[in-house]
């Protein structure tokens, strides 16, 4: 990949070894080639790309890690072929691999809005929520992102309730978060319940104080 290219040949030799074993540095370097894919500086035949990572999952592998790393890589690559179901099976794969791990829902609710699938993204997020009210392990400035791109692509569809949802469950998840309640306050201002928003907006200038600290 260093020089820009990968041939065919060399990938599909690779599914043809059967003794291998997935390791770290066979991971890394899967991720990295996808990342080199994705951002155009190395061509990769995509179809035979994937080919490959199905045959690294059934090898031996030390660590689940490594594993939900080529899984992740390849929904990232078949989402650039814009196979989007199919990428959300791997990503579905890579969560049973830990489903105390919200990451690989947040991945999914990132690539169904991408393609324009609000409501299943929304599900993923809701799910993703759901799941780390529980879990030890939290991915909140990754859930930030996802939440906020999700409530401006609704806005931008006119989906004012649905970006009200989103932005709703946003500030229910990472309540530290100020402009979660300023979007719910725009929303709420736009739909004519200027109750509520005067009511969020007193929320918030209280939550703003407490932290000692202005919102704009």
């Amino acid at each position: 990949s260093e020089h820009g290219r990968v041939e065919s040949e060399r990938l599909l030799r690779l599914t043809r070894i059967e003794n291998g074993k997935l390791d770290g540095h066979v991971a890394i370097n899967i991720d990295d080639v996808a990342m080199a894919v994705l951002e155009g500086r190395c061509s990769v035949p995509k179809k035979e790309f994937v080919t490959l990572m199905d045959h690294l999952m059934t090898l031996p592998s030390r660590t689940i890690i490594y594993k939900r790393t080529i899984l992740t890589a390849q929904a990232r690559i078949l989402e650039s072929m814009n196979e989007i179901d199919a990428a959300i099976a791997a990503l579905q794969t890579a969560y049973e691999l830990q489903t105390n791990n919200a990451i690989s829902l947040y991945f999914s609710a990132h690539t169904l809005s991408v393609a324009g699938r609000l409501h299943e993204a929304t599900a993923y997020l809701t799910k993703a929520y759901e799941l780390e009210k529980f879990s030890v392990i939290q991915h909140k400035d990754i859930a930030k992102t996802i939440y906020m791109n999700i409530g401006r692509m609704f806005v931008a569809q006119n989906q004012l309730e649905e970006a009200l949802a989103v932005y709703s469950e946003g500030a229910l998840s990472i309540p530290a978060e100020p402009r979660f309640y300023l979007q719910k306050t725009k929303l709420l201002i736009q739909l004519g319940l200027n109750e509520d928003a005067r009511s969020e907006e007193r929320r918030v200038g209280k939550e703003c104080r407490s932290r000692g600290s202005p919102c704009h």
